[in-house]
């Protein structure tokens, strides 16, 4: 069924653009508050690139039926 596809390649998107987004807000607000920039900032830019890229794995591994 190709919806189903779709909506996996919709969640990889997802993950693509929330997970270095996400760690990189929360590295923001870190750095801000400790007076640490952009130290904070870039390790959770990679944390959330590392966690996207093992749920983009995970959902690669899905049957799409």
């Amino acid at each position: 069924v190709p919806a189903k596809g779709m909506r996996q390649g919709n969640r990889v998107l997802t993950e693509l653009i929330a997970g270095p987004a996400g760690g990189a807000l929360v590295g923001w607000l870190f750095d801000r508050l400790l007076g640490t920039s952009p130290a904070l900032l870039l390790v959770c830019m990679f944390l959330g690139i590392a966690v996207a890229f093992r749920n983009i794995i995970k959902i690669s591994g899905e049957r799409p039926e």
